[in-house]
């Protein structure tokens, strides 16, 4: 397998464009978006701040809750509904701030302790600290999981004293809205500190047990472990409550909260075995050199045809690599290529549906095989080149990370007798 890119510095170049789409011109390789599920709010310096999807519906839900339920009835409805409503978008752009702050005063703490953070996500994500996998010592994890829960907890407390110093008087507008963030920093920074990893109170727990044990990764088993079995105590509880005593909304919550919890210690503990497993293999050590990329101007048809059946053995899902003239132009997955209708695959070609090469797709063979696992999860793409000096000297599909893993995991017992 060998392929050129031009130059051999950053894949900064262009390619060239087909004699059937005209005169010749510089088609630029396409730029670095935000990571899946995310659209860039703002950079600050060399930090992309991020914000996900998902918080959109949950700021209009909590502006909703605000405007219709909370505040008219903390208010005893002194104003008309158009005032409550504003109130409630403003105070939804209070918390959102809250959380960004929260986000910021994380990432400017990790690049304190030396973490090379880059970019951050605004979510309502209790606990997803940046630069977790950089963290190098007990007491550098537990200041970083005690950051966010602090940042709340200060908001809350200053928006208290603002309140109490400023003596607002019934009916002034600025009370309800220093409430909302008394109320929502104060929840938030308390359920961040409930003991069940990865919730920064979690996190904290498996800092003392990295400290006691003296191995990261035993500690992270142990924090797992007890959010697991929190997590199953709450669930259990509340479920409890609920057959004896009748269904409640609270009881329902409990239960869904316990759950969740129970489930997210154990994927997260899934996560850290395979950082161990691979945190001390190359790329070069897992990498194909068989097959050549798909060309450009075959058609959807004739490339499913052309892939062939799962190699024996290999699990995930799979992709492709693209030639564009003769040089390495993009990355396609099978399930793109089978995500054009019938009708159209033959009138179809592989560029349609190929992601264009950039520089965060390419790997070089030095580079850990658990980035480049983190790459290709940030990415979405089942496999990535890999280039040397320029030249492409391999591929590394998601199977051969999922291969390496399992070959590493002990195998199971045979059961007694």
């Amino acid at each position: 397998m060998t392929a050129r890119l031009d130059p051999l510095h950053g894949l900064t170049d262009t390619l060239e464009v087909s004699p059937e789409q005209g005169p010749q011109e510089d088609v630029p390789l396409a730029a670095s978006p935000p990571r899946p599920g995310t659209w860039r709010l703002f950079r600050l310096g060399d930090l992309d701040v991020e914000v996900s999807f998902g918080l959109v519906p949950l700021l209009a839900l909590v502006a909703l809750i605000l405007s219709t339920q909370l505040l008219p009835a903390q208010e005893e409805y002194r104003h008309d509904p158009v005032v409550y409503w504003l109130l409630g978008l403003f105070g939804a752009g209070l918390l959102f701030a809250s959380l960004l702050t929260h986000e910021l005063v994380q990432a400017f703490l990790a690049r304190s302790q030396g973490i090379p953070i880059t970019r951050v996500s605004v979510f309502f994500q209790g606990g997803q600290l940046p630069g977790e996998r950089d963290v190098k010592s007990p007491a550098s994890d537990a200041l970083l999981a005690a950051a966010g829960p602090f940042t709340a907890l200060s908001i809350a407390a200053m928006s208290a004293a603002t309140l109490h110093f400023l003596g607002l008087a019934e009916g002034s507008l600025l009370r309800p809205l220093l409430w909302v963030l008394v109320i929502g920093n104060l929840l938030f920074g308390l359920t961040s500190l409930i003991p069940a990893y990865p919730l920064p109170g979690g996190r904290l727990l498996r800092s003392f047990f990295w400290l006691w044990t003296g191995r990261r990764l035993r500690g992270t088993e142990l924090a797992c472990l007890s959010g697991r079995v929190f997590g199953g105590l709450l669930a259990v509880g509340c479920l409890a409550h609920v057959v004896v005593d009748g269904a409640g909304a609270s009881w329902l919550w409990g239960i869904a909260l316990g759950t969740v919890l129970w489930l997210q210690a154990g994927m997260t503990w899934r996560r850290a075995r395979v950082r161990e497993l691979l945190a001390h293999r190359l790329v070069s050590d897992l990498m194909l050199t068989d097959g050549d990329p798909l060309p450009r101007h075959v058609s959807v048809a004739d490339a499913l045809l052309d892939v062939g059946p799962r190699p024996p053995g290999s699990r995930g899902p799979r992709g492709f690599l693209v030639e564009f003239q003769g040089r390495l132009g993009g990355i396609v997955s099978l399930r793109a290529l089978r995500s054009v209708h019938e009708e159209e695959r033959c009138s179809t070609t592989v560029w349609d549906v190929t992601e264009p090469l950039r520089d965060e797709h390419v790997l070089h063979p030095r580079t850990s095989a658990l980035d480049a696992l983190e790459r290709m999860t940030e990415l979405r793409l089942p496999v990535l080149p890999v280039l040397d000096d320029g030249e492409l000297v391999g591929r590394l599909p998601l199977s051969a990370l999922l291969a390496a893993v399992e070959a590493q995991e002990p195998a199971p017992q045979p059961a007694a007798g």
